[in-house]
């Protein structure tokens, strides 16, 4: 361990080029940084990993109360999955929840979201909301084309399109 004159602190180095550093040196090996408390009505536990070898995922892991002590949501790098950032339950087997593609594209429910769209879900128990106003909300925005809400005051489907808002 080095504390420099700057105030940096290094862990694993005699250079810390950030004020604390942890450096892990050998090969294939994880290096977890935990950050927790051990009250027991607390028990909370915030975790990085790194992906030693690169045979695993870059995360971060933050849990509270459970008789787990790893993760109750994750939050990584899959480099089994070309690299998409991925957020889902659990920590050593993680399910995911919400996948972001390196192009952009957003998969709910599913980790392989289409590429023709920039956000697909994927439920056999939930649906899409869209949002809910009433005519006087609607009318306070700033209309794009393809715009969809729910009119409230209309109690219909609404879509902008060429310059109105017209029912779908």
């Amino acid at each position: 361990m080095k504390l420099t004159q700057g105030g940096y602190l290094g862990i694993g180095t005699n250079n810390p080029e950030s004020k604390f550093q942890v450096v892990e040196t050998i090969p294939g090996t994880h290096l977890n940084v935990n950050i927790y408390h051990t009250d027991p009505d607390t028990n909370s536990i915030l975790q990085v990993q790194n992906g030693g070898d690169g045979t695993g995922d870059p995360q971060i892991a933050l849990t509270t109360k459970g008789e787990s002590p790893y993760g109750d949501w994750t939050i990584f790098l899959d480099n089994d999955d070309s690299q998409k950032f991925k957020i889902g339950t659990g920590f050593q087997t993680v399910t995911p929840k919400l996948t972001i593609e390196t192009g952009g594209n957003i998969g709910i429910g599913t980790t392989s979201p289409s590429a023709s769209a920039k956000l697909e879900i994927d439920s056999t128990t939930g649906s899409l909301l869209l949002p809910r106003m009433t005519e006087a909300e609607r009318d306070a925005l700033t209309p794009t084309n393809g715009m969809i809400i729910y009119s409230t005051t209309n109690n219909r489907f609404e879509g902008y399109e060429n310059g109105g808002w017209v029912d779908l």
